[in-house]
């Protein structure tokens, strides 16, 4: 019995079939490796047969032209219920952020900007020579301080 199904699996091997499965015994396995090595052997054993590119190329033909036919159904809504929240959420998040913005850097009274919750106040200042041009061309950081 083991005999006919192991010619079955040669045969089927040999023609380019899948071979039914079946567990074989010590002796079979060995009559099968060789008809596996054997079927290696020939010119072309890797190379697809000429039914299965027609078969593939067919499919592929007639998914292409699915697409063609349909492009609406290819191609994703532009107009989801996701967009929709998304485009709220970003909204909202960008009308927040433009309140504190507004709230934080001006002030109610007068719109001038206040640091740290101070407004600032403009006074008449006096210029102080920190270094000389010279020293300024030599693209060096100059540390100074000053009494206030």
């Amino acid at each position: 019995m083991t005999t006919r199904r192991t010619s079955r699996f040669v045969e089927a091997l040999l023609r380019n079939r899948r071979p039914r499965p079946f567990t074989p015994d010590a002796e079979d396995l060995d009559a099968m490796r060789a008809a596996i090595e054997l079927r290696a052997l020939q010119p072309g054993a890797t190379l697809p047969s000429p039914d299965f590119i027609a078969g593939l190329h067919r499919r592929l033909a007639a998914q292409h032209a699915d697409a063609i036919e349909a492009p609406e159904v290819a191609s994703a809504p532009r107009f989801t219920r996701r967009r929709l929240i998304e485009g709220l959420a970003t909204a909202a998040a960008a009308a927040t952020a433009g309140i504190l913005l507004d709230q934080e850097l001006l002030t109610s009274t007068g719109g001038a900007p206040r640091a740290l919750g101070r407004p600032i106040i403009p006074d008449t200042g006096s210029w102080r020579a920190v270094t000389s041009s010279a020293e300024l061309a030599s693209a060096k950081v100059v540390p100074f301080s000053t009494s206030s």
